[in-house]
């Protein structure tokens, strides 16, 4: 199972989602026009030769199940969040 994190504030990703070394972050972007779009960045992450925490948008042949993993449920958290801003803006209207 995914480790998730769920983010509030404007200038932090909306969540963090990871598979082992890959991670899969998504982005909550207000437009000028009222509506949301949301993004994807993905990276991994390992040691360097001194020990050091490193990131890079390249993946290997072995990073890509994980990899695949990550974006299916970034795909997943974004379609329920949309389909759940849609009811909620349905329910303001008839209210």
């Amino acid at each position: 199972m995914p480790k998730t994190e769920t983010k509030t504030s404007d200038n932090r990703p909306f969540r963090d989602i990871r598979y082992h070394n890959i991670r899969a972050t998504i982005w909550k972007n207000p437009t000028s026009t009222g509506s949301v779009l949301y993004n994807v960045t993905v990276s991994r992450h390992y040691r360097d030769d001194k020990g050091e925490w490193k990131d890079t948008g390249s993946f290997g042949f072995d990073d890509l199940g994980n990899l695949s993993l990550a974006l299916q449920d970034a795909h997943s958290v974004i379609a329920r969040t949309i389909e759940a801003e849609r009811q909620e803006s349905k329910s303001a209207d008839r209210a």
